[in-house]
């Protein structure tokens, strides 16, 4: 029997893969079988169970198959002595430029396997042992939360700043941000205008530094 190289390996497995992202143009991801797969790819049930176990290994490898193929993304880490609002202004400019990245299918996709997330306790823990960071956005804010945090402790931001209400605050914005570009132009549900991204992030960033006190630096 003729020995399966790894090309043909990760030939069939990009198959596979693109096959589900085609399904789930039909039906929400976090509603997607491995049926619905097979039928897709038009293979054969063994041929696709020999490279996913379940319809959940198979979304980890499409997380970090995109991982594998993303473009480099701007450093995250604060420089020694960066003040807390230049550092912040840094993270959400280029926080702003990676939703432009923001794109159907995979943000569909992305936006419909968080509710996933929400509800399969066992996903989301597997999702979050295995899956390499995906869109720099995630990074980026989970950055700017310990920076916001560390400041606090030593003493760097006024002590009635209410960190905790900055926080929140950040990341329902954000939330709501990100929920309307995928509705924008993953869904095609459009408003009146198209959302402009930097001006939101902008307007974030502003309201961010008025809640933490933070004044010109």
């Amino acid at each position: 029997m003729p020995k399966v190289t790894q090309e043909h390996r990760e030939q069939m497995r990009a198959r596979i893969l693109e096959a589900a992202v085609k399904a789930s143009e039909i039906r929400p991801a976090y509603e997607l079988t491995m049926r619905d797969v097979i039928r897709s790819a038009k293979l054969s049930p063994g041929a696709v169970y020999s490279y996913y176990r379940n319809i959940d290994d198979l979304w980890i490898d499409f997380f970090n198959s995109r991982s594998r193929v993303a473009d480099a993304v701007p450093d995250t880490e604060r420089g020694a002595g960066e003040p807390l609002g230049a550092y912040m202004d840094r993270l959400l400019d280029a926080v702003a430029l990676s939703l432009r990245e923001i794109t159907q299918p995979v943000g569909k996709i992305i936006f419909e396997l968080d509710t996933k997330r929400a509800t399969h306790p066992e996903f989301a823990r597997r999702r979050s042992e295995s899956v390499k960071p995906l869109i720099f956005y995630h990074e980026a804010l989970s950055q700017l939360e310990q920076a916001i945090r560390a400041d606090m402790e030593v003493g760097a931001l006024p002590p009635d700043t209410d960190v905790e209400t900055a926080l929140v605050f950040l990341q329902t914005s954000f939330d709501g941000i990100l929920r309307d570009l995928i509705f924008e132009r993953c869904y095609g549900l459009k408003k009146t205008a198209p959302i402009d991204e930097t001006k939101l992030i902008a307007a974030l960033a502003k309201s961010l530094r008025a809640l933490l006190n933070i004044q010109g630096e």
